[in-house]
């Protein structure tokens, strides 16, 4: 599964993840994932409610927010039939589960 974006955060809260060397076009990711791939909250998943040119909005809070130095990736959500880029949360709490077996 290619990302659809990657990168190191800035700055985060349990509902934001700030990336200042981004310049995304406003909302390009809602209903995708962000991962968070390395660093402080290493290994959660939070469906994207909302972007700013630098700032990815969550749909529900995580538990540890991520902060300057976490990596992350964007992409679509994974189902079981395929790749979706606006899904339910079901699918991002399977993932959640088992990283491994929907981002390998």
């Amino acid at each position: 599964m290619t990302p659809n974006d990657s990168g190191t955060a800035t700055s985060g809260s349990t509902t934001t993840l700030v990336d200042s060397s981004k310049s995304w076009t406003v909302n390009q990711f809602v209903g995708q994932a962000v991962i968070i791939t390395g660093g402080t909250g290493s290994g959660q998943v939070a469906q994207i409610a909302s972007n700013t040119a630098t700032t990815l909005t969550f749909v529900s809070a995580v538990t540890t927010a991520p902060a300057a130095g976490s990596t992350y990736v964007e992409q679509d959500i994974p189902t079981q039939d395929g790749l979706h880029g606006n899904n339910s949360e079901c699918a991002l709490q399977a993932a959640a589960a088992s990283p491994a077996t929907y981002f390998p």
